[in-house]
């Protein structure tokens, strides 16, 4: 079997079928489905129709990096995809990320693009790979792409595939976190591993149902970042590679700093920009000026120029 599809639920009535639906309509035919109940109060499964060789998986509610790694440890594909259950899928989804593996086949993680699907219908699209001439690229370093201003969000769990023996080598889904556990996966990946990637957008991610969009906070202890130390330590990893896991933990410590700056909790903020290690970077001192500004000039530049709270300067 080529692919296990792993889907986590948790009170998705409004999305869960034509999710699922998207799944059952895929052109290429050899994977596993598997639904993964997360202690749903709802009637999402209730009224969801399967067919009989869909896998549905009850357990009780741990969040979704709990349901993504119960669906990991029952899963017998070779790959292992992921699709969050208000989101969907194209029908070449899977023959596009099965054309990338045969071009590919000593790499152990893919990524188609996708489209985001906004409250109000607009859609948006990310655009960073179109530079290239390829409409499938062999990414050596994830992170120094990820540092590229536009390439945030390239890869998101609806689009990456990941061979499975993977997860016995860096782990599973850190479970208990809230916010930022799915990127912690894919860059832990990218760290040992180059990672294809592919300009052809098959998913949809609707932010109109995301709870991640819905209850968006500041995530101060982004569990990533507390794997620097270990990762800049390991032979493993390309010593250029290493290099841009701080830059890139260092840019995150950054926006985090100008949020805190924001709310008015400037001694954390500086406290915090000491973690900066590269203080060279033109970021680090674009970040030092918010911290000397007063709120009165600081507070319009946060939203106007700084982009607010998904900033990426």
């Amino acid at each position: 079997m080529v692919f296990s599809i792993i889907i986590p639920v948790y009170n998705k009535s409004e999305t869960i079928q034509s999710c699922v639906n998207s799944v059952l309509n895929q052109e290429f035919k050899d994977y596993e489905l598997l639904v993964i109940d997360d202690g749903s109060t709802d009637d999402s499964i209730i009224k969801l129709k399967l067919p009989e060789n869909v896998i549905l998986l009850n357990k009780e509610n741990g969040g979704v990096s709990s349901a993504r790694n119960y669906g990991i440890i029952n899963s017998k594909g070779e790959y292992i995809c992921f699709l969050d259950a208000d989101d969907y899928w194209e029908p070449e989804h899977l023959s596009t990320l099965y054309e990338m593996i045969l071009l590919y086949p000593g790499e152990k993680i893919f990524s188609t693009s996708h489209r985001i699907k906004k409250p109000n219908g607009q859609i948006e699209w990310n655009n960073v790979l179109s530079a290239y001439d390829d409409s499938i690229i062999l990414v050596d370093d994830l992170f120094k792409l990820w540092l590229h201003k536009k390439s945030k969000g390239i890869i998101c769990s609806d689009t990456v595939c990941i061979k499975s023996e993977v997860f016995d080598e860096v782990g599973l889904f850190e479970e208990g976190v809230s916010q930022g556990e799915d990127t912690d996966m894919w860059l832990r990946i990218a760290a040992y591993y180059k990672v294809v990637l592919s300009k052809k957008w098959t998913a949809t991610y609707r932010r109109e149902f995301s709870d991640a969009t819905k209850y968006y906070r500041n995530n101060y202890e982004w569990v990533f970042a507390s794997r620097e130390y270990d990762l800049v330590k390991d032979s493993r990893v390309p010593e250029k590679k290493r290099k841009n896991i701080v830059k890139y933990i260092d840019r995150y410590r950054m926006n985090n700093c100008r949020s805190m700056i924001f709310e008015g909790n400037r001694k954390k903020a500086k406290e915090y920009l000491k973690k900066v290690r590269y203080k060279a970077d033109i970021r680090y001192i674009i970040t030092l000026l918010c911290l000397i500004c007063p709120d009165c000039i600081y507070k319009p530049l946060f939203h106007k120029v700084l982009g607010g709270m998904y900033a990426d300067i």
